[in-house]
C-alpha cells in the first residue's frame, strides 16, 4: 500500500488550449474553426511528476481521455432520452 500525504496534482500529459480544442471539436464532429493566438502564451500545466513517481499510476492519452466522454455523454443522452 502507497502511503501519500498532502496535495498531488493528477493530469495527463501537457496539452495546450488550442490543440485540446481542436482534438474536442474533431472527436465531437464539430465544423468549427478554432483561431490559434501565438501573442498570448501561458503555461497552466499542472506537475504530475511526483505523483507519477510516487505511485507509478500513468494516465490514458488525451484523445482517449475525450472519446470516453463523448461515449458517456452519447449513452447518458441515449439512456434519459428514453425514460
Amino acid at each position: 500500500m502507497i502511503d501519500l500525504k498532502g496535495f498531488y496534482h493528477v493530469s495527463s500529459d501537457p496539452i495546450n488550449e488550442y490543440d485540446l480544442l481542436n482534438l474536442v471539436a474533431e472527436i465531437y464532429s464539430k465544423n468549427i474553426e478554432v483561431i490559434e493566438d501565438v501573442e498570448f502564451i501561458i503555461d497552466r500545466s499542472l506537475g504530475f511528476s511526483q505523483f507519477r513517481g510516487a505511485t507509478g499510476f500513468s494516465p490514458r492519452p488525451w484523445d482517449d481521455l475525450i472519446l470516453t466522454m463523448h461515449e458517456v455523454r452519447r449513452i447518458l443522452r441515449w439512456s434519459f432520452h428514453y425514460v
